[in-house]
């Protein structure tokens, strides 16, 4: 099934898809307006400073003790948030993440580089 590019060419340069293929990530610089990624930012910011606003979102640690181990953003020890970690999840909880995250734009490239159509489940 042919991908829709709403009415225009590929949003991907071939060096683009060739980059994603070799390495399993693609870096789209100035892909959504700085205001919104501010935003968001500030979310990820305001959520690590107060580990007790978590809700649904996920903490998995890449530092220290408690590497490898994933808690809800609320169990999380606080050391853990004194290095590199993972948030997933966020969308479910915050309004301005699940619009960056069901961004139009980027459900297209993302159909495009998973050969089918990502899902963002919001139960």
């Amino acid at each position: 099934m042919p991908i829709p590019w709403l009415g225009r060419k590929s949003p991907l340069s071939v060096k683009q898809k060739q980059f994603w293929d070799e390495n399993g990530y693609l870096i789209l610089s100035r892909f959504f307006k700085p205001l919104n990624v501010r935003a968001v930012n500030s979310i990820v910011d305001h959520r690590i400073a107060n580990p007790t606003s978590f809700a649904n979102a996920i903490v998995d640690v890449l530092h220290g003790e408690h590497i490898g181990k994933r808690f809800r953003g609320v169990d999380a020890p606080r050391e853990a948030f004194a290095g590199p970690i993972k948030l997933s999840d966020l969308f479910l909880d915050e309004p301005e993440v699940r619009q960056l995250a069901l961004n139009q734009r980027l459900t297209v490239i993302l159909s495009m580089l998973l050969d089918g159509a990502p899902m963002v489940a919001i139960l």
